[in-house]
């Protein structure tokens, strides 16, 4: 550096600060607003729904998707049965929801029709399109449901190749820098400027095949997107770099590695050893920042910035690592040529030995990090059964192996290597290994990055599955299932069977009734229509309302083995229903996020008192260190007490066996019943058992006990009259009533619940 005509060095804890100065500075210019989205825009609802049934014709289609999309590139279109378009073309996104996109309609006659659908992630530039079907009046005769089709593996298959590239020439040159900076530069002798030269040509051609991979990506992007909606491919590259945010952020990634290509060209072996590097290694970072931005850490729902921290923190330290690794290989090369024996073995050993800091510290952070994205985008067992999970097993997997070799080569260092070389050659035998190891990794990762994350996977087949609702009542075995399980019009599939799981052929009918427990609504009652032996299915069902519902399924049997089942659900609309299946839990993210920042903060400080205590860079791996555990310790303190606090969620099916009715609900027994019911009971319930008392508005009725006849079963409904309620609310009719006289009143219950309000 020049200063006042002669040359001086920069001292080690202004090139440790230098360096963190230029880092932030990358993370200020790169565009930091992090996308609410995923890996790809797949349908996490649709209204109208597939398969629906409606009444009425729909004025709208409207989509929500996994992510943010560009509505420039993405459009809906519907379909008649004759393939004209019903819809008029006016695709937009709805109102400010970006994820969110609607069609309108023309008048829609009877009849079945189909939705076609393409789009554009703004997060990634991935594109994607689907169809489906609905109809309006009558169910066509014979009509399937609309086939499940998964989104593709890779949307481009071409793109998992161009991320890899990407991802391996950024580690790589990054890598090459850090290393020169924190290794390369302490080697003396007569070795050093081979070793500084390597280095440099290293972090070169990684930083060429980082911008040659680049540039090719949004070519990769738009090819794709001109498979699916048919435009140019030159005028569709142009909306994806200045219309989505990964454009945007890509032109930021290209400005920067502009400033470390210019930083690099300048560096000068021998001459200037930190002010050139340090420019390059900050650019190299707030580009990698930039590309961080973009991937999946970035836009996961709930802990969008934990996860963006992480993603970056783990791909920087990963480069350090592996790119550093590379240039480690190749300063072991020019080492294992110098002449003089001692002079030999003491070159290998210091940068071994310098490197081992580098390398525990980059391990460690790596596995952290790793650790938690990896929750985060699979948050549950069902998330490792997909194939990212899968992917991710392997890369842990290879990982341990990984840190297998690094044991070997420590064990060399160990030995001291000297003259005869033994040393030498087990440490160039692990690095060799570990650099076959990491770039099946770099592999692994371009795969990922491509690919939908487990979470978003298992979301999207939970939205299409709907709620399912099981329970076996006597000898029959409900199995139920709500589709889209969303406020709306819904389809609702009743298979009945024994207990042996075969159907139930000797049913007379079945009933399904639903009703809104957060307010004063009558249960709406509909007659399932048989489908085929022991399936029924009941189209147009209306959840209209968010909140708590009761599903109620009767069933009478030839057999007189009547039953019933009943389940409390909640409902949500079909936007905060999928949202809520992909995000992980917020609490419990920050949590992590917190105790993942100590372990890294005390990491840093135990690298630094073993192997830095004496050299440039104590203060600043102290002192980041100490920054990131007092971080932390907030974080964790701040949600550690509301993770505790979360109860487990609310059942969604819940209905106690109790005792068994041994008395069938006949209508002998209902009239039984009625009197005892209207002598003991209606004074506070009401005749209907609906409540007493004028309405409050938006609240039940005082005494309503319908709205417990869905989730408590007969044997409940049994215990609650004979022994009183829990709280002392209802008196005990033991000493009124014989159990016979309760049962009768237990059936007459269940016949009100079939009974419409008014009459």
């Amino acid at each position: 550096m020049q200063v006042g005509g002669r040359t001086r060095r920069i001292s080690g804890p202004a090139r440790a600060g230098l360096v963190l100065v230029l880092v932030v500075l990358g993370f200020a210019g790169a565009p930091w607003h992090v996308p609410r989205a995923s890996a790809h825009a797949n349908v996490l609802a649709a209204d109208p729904p597939p398969d629906a049934v409606l009444r009425t014709a729909p004025a709208h289609v409207t989509l929500t998707f996994s992510e943010p999309i560009a509505a420039a590139l993405s459009a809906i279109e519907v379909l008649d049965a004759s393939g004209q378009r019903v819809d008029r073309d006016d695709s937009a996104a709805d109102g400010g929801d970006a994820d969110r996109l609607v069609v309108s309609l023309r008048t829609l006659p009877a009849g079945t029709y189909t939705v076609l659908w393409h789009n554009v992630s703004s997060a990634d530039g991935h594109a994607l399109r689907g169809t489906y079907v609905f109809s309006v009046g009558e169910r066509p005769a014979g009509a399937s449901p609309s086939p499940a089709v998964a989104p593709p593996l890779f949307p481009s298959p071409p793109e998992p190749i161009v991320r890899a590239l990407t991802l391996a020439g950024a580690l790589l040159a990054f890598g090459a820098v850090l290393f020169h900076l924190a290794v390369g530069a302490q080697a003396g002798g007569a070795s050093a400027a081979a070793i500084e030269r390597r280095t440099r040509r290293l972090a070169i051609a990684g930083l060429g095949v980082f911008v040659a991979a680049s540039v090719v990506h949004p070519l990769v992007e738009a090819a794709a997107i001109a498979g699916v909606s048919r435009e140019p491919v030159l005028t569709l590259l142009r909306s994806v770099l200045m219309d989505t945010r990964w454009g945007q952020l890509w032109l930021a990634r290209m400005a920067f590695l502009v400033a470390s290509g210019a930083a690099l060209v300048g560096w000068r072996v021998g001459h200037e050893p930190a002010e050139r590097p340090l420019r390059a290694l900050g650019a190299l970072a707030a580009a990698m920042v930039a590309m961080s931005l973009a991937s999946h850490g970035a836009a996961t729902p709930n802990v969008a910035i934990p996860a963006a921290v992480s993603d970056i923190l783990h791909l920087l330290a990963a480069a350090a690592w592996a790119g550093g690794l590379v240039a480690l290989a190749g300063a072991l090369a020019i080492a294992r040529g110098v002449a003089d024996v001692e002079e030999r073995g003491a070159t290998v050993s210091g940068l071994a030995a310098r490197f081992s800091a580098v390398a525990v510290l980059a391990v460690g952070v790596v596995a952290l990090t790793g650790l938690y994205g990896a929750w985060a985008q699979i948050i549950t067992r069902a998330g490792l059964d997909t194939a990212y999970g899968r992917v991710v097993i392997a890369k842990a997997a290879a990982f341990v192996v990984l840190l297998v070799l690094g044991a070997i080569a420590w064990l060399a260092l160990r030995l001291r290597p000297g003259a005869d070389g033994r040393g030498v050659g087990w440490i160039d035998r692990s690095v060799r290994a570990g650099m076959a190891l990491i770039a099946l990794l770099v592999i692994a990762t371009g795969a990922l990055t491509s690919m939908e994350p487990g979470r978003e996977a298992v979301a999207r087949a939970a939205s299409s599955a709907g709620l399912r609702l099981r329970q076996q009542a006597g000898i029959t075995l409900f199995s139920v299932t709500v589709q889209p399980g969303t406020t709306g019009v819904n389809r609702v599939t009743i298979d009945l069977a024994d207990p042996r799981g075969r159907p139930a052929s000797d049913v007379l009918s079945v009933s399904l009734g639903v009703q809104f427990l957060d307010a004063d609504v009558p249960m709406a009652m509909f007659a399932p229509q048989p489908l085929e032996p022991g399936r029924y299915v009941a189209d147009g069902v209306p959840l209209s309302l968010a909140g708590r519902w009761q599903v109620e399924v009767g069933v009478s049997r030839a057999d007189g083995a009547d039953a019933r089942a009943g389940w409390r659900v909640d409902v949500a609309p079909p936007g905060v229903a999928a949202r809520a299946r992909l995000a992980p839990p917020s609490t419990a993210g920050h949590l992590l996020w917190g105790l993942e920042l100590i372990a890294i903060g005390a990491l840093a400080i135990g690298v630094t008192l073993a192997w830095w205590r004496r050299t440039r860079f104590s203060a600043a791996g102290i002192g980041v260190g100490a920054a990131a555990v007092f971080l932390g310790w907030v974080l964790a303190m701040a949600n550690v007490f509301d993770a505790l606090a979360v109860g487990g969620p609310a059942p969604v099916a819940t209905v106690a066996a109790g005792p068994r009715n041994p008395i069938p609900a006949t209508p002998e027994s209902v009239a039984i019943g009625a009197p005892l019911y209207q002598a003991n009971c209606a004074q506070c319930h009401g005749p209907d058992a609906r409540g007493v008392g004028d309405p409050i508005p938006g609240q039940l009725l005082p005494g309503n006990i319908q709205i417990h006849f869905g989730h408590k079963s007969d044997g409940d409904l049994f215990e609650s009259i004979r022994n009183g309620s829990a709280r002392g609310k209802s008196p005990a009719f033991a000493d009124r009533l014989t159990d016979e006289q309760i049962w009768n009143v237990v059936n007459y219950l269940r016949s009100l619940a079939e009974t419409p309000a008014g009459r």
